[in-house]
């Protein structure tokens, strides 16, 4: 078993060696072919936005969401302690610029609205975003749901009713 272990490792190593770029003496001509070709100027569109009309737009309904949804969750802390974890950091960098740029609230959506570590992480939001330099007049939380119209009972019955599985004996009757 040793034997064909040690013989397979020399194999895939040989296989890979062949693979590799200017190994083998291989590299004269690979430079000669990379000298011919064209290469691109990008000065002139380093300062341009490259991307394409329907990715800037879903930009724009991205921020749009999270203009709606300002808030944060339990799940962007570290359990049971009022430290952000990188999700949250990076959730709080977006609402940071938002309301810098925008304004708002930010929602604080924990399981325990009164609860000490629930006062602490308002603490540690605050600090966070006192420190990426949000004006202290700007800053403004709030322990709870976002305050979104939502939908009516209405029309989330009828939702409902055309997304549920119905079988197909109830559905030919």
């Amino acid at each position: 078993m040793k034997r064909y272990t040690k013989l397979i490792t020399q194999i895939t190593i040989l296989f890979s060696m062949s693979l590799m770029p200017g190994f083998w003496g291989c590299t004269q001509d690979r430079n000669s072919i990379d000298e011919q070709q064209p290469q691109p100027n990008f000065s002139d569109i380093d300062n341009q936005d490259c991307r394409h009309p329907t990715e800037k737009q879903a930009d724009l309904m991205i921020l749009n969401t999270e203009i709606s949804d300002m808030r944060l969750c339990d799940v962007h802390f570290l359990p049971n302690r009022a430290i952000l974890n990188a999700n949250g950091v990076k959730r709080l960098n977006q609402l940071a610029w938002i309301v810098e740029q925008y304004g708002g609230k930010i929602f604080l959506d924990v399981e325990q609205p009164t609860s000490k570590l629930t006062k602490q992480r308002l603490k540690t939001v605050r600090l966070y975003l006192k420190k990426v330099g949000v004006p202290n007049k700007k800053i403004k939380l709030v322990v709870g749901l976002p305050e979104t119209k939502g939908m009516h009972a209405d029309e989330a019955i009828e939702i409902y009713d055309d997304t549920r599985f119905k079988p197909e004996s109830s559905q030919n009757k």
